[in-house]
């Protein structure tokens, strides 16, 4: 076998290799709208403080499960995410939508100090809106067998999920399945 021909092999077998691995991922992408497992994201409600480690932006200690009774939608965000910018800023303008109704938006802040990721809210100009939350040790994301950036889970009133997306999304999206939770939170 000729230098070429070998070339030529090996350039077709990247390329089927590279074809495979878009597939995968595309299908990947494509099955990130269902809903997870109930239990593993539910339990995330129920941790206790002291497991989880979860606190606000003053170091005071937070429990999800401080947030049974209102229609929950929680946000898994970082600095480093690209997307994780504008979707914020979405996530601001639909807590300031269900202002004073029984829905809080909580952005939990993946394992960064809370220094880093109250700057990164200012330099987006997103100071009120969502109630920062940070978790040092990433607890939520991995108790939602989060695997991509962002992720979000709306719960019912009972804690319940309604939804859970994995990726971002837009104000858009964030309504309507808000207002699917406000509706399953009638029926219980």
């Amino acid at each position: 076998m000729s230098y070429m021909n070998k070339t030529t092999v090996s350039t077709c077998v990247v390329i089927i290799l590279i074809l495979l691995l878009v597939g995968w991922y595309a299908y990947t992408v494509s099955q990130s709208d269902q809903v997870t497992e109930p239990n593993s994201a539910q339990s995330a409600l129920t941790t206790p403080v002291g497991i989880a480690e979860y606190t606000d932006i003053n170091g005071n200690p937070v429990s999800l499960s401080d947030y049974l009774g209102s229609v929950l939608v929680v946000n898994t965000w970082a600095t480093w995410c690209p997307a994780c910018k504008e979707e914020l800023i979405d996530f601001a303008d639909l807590a300031e939508l269900y202002k004073g109704q029984e829905v809080v938006v909580l952005a939990i802040n993946r394992a960064e100090p809370a220094n880093t990721a109250q700057a990164f809210l200012n330099s987006i100009q997103v100071a009120e809106g969502p109630e920062l939350v940070l978790d040092p040790s990433d607890h939520y994301y991995k108790t939602i067998a989060g695997f991509t950036m962002s992720e979000t889970v709306f719960y019912d009133t009972a804690g319940n999920i309604i939804f859970h997306k994995r990726g971002s999304m837009n104000l858009e999206e964030m309504v309507v399945h808000t207002e699917a939770a406000l509706k399953a939170s009638v029926r219980d």
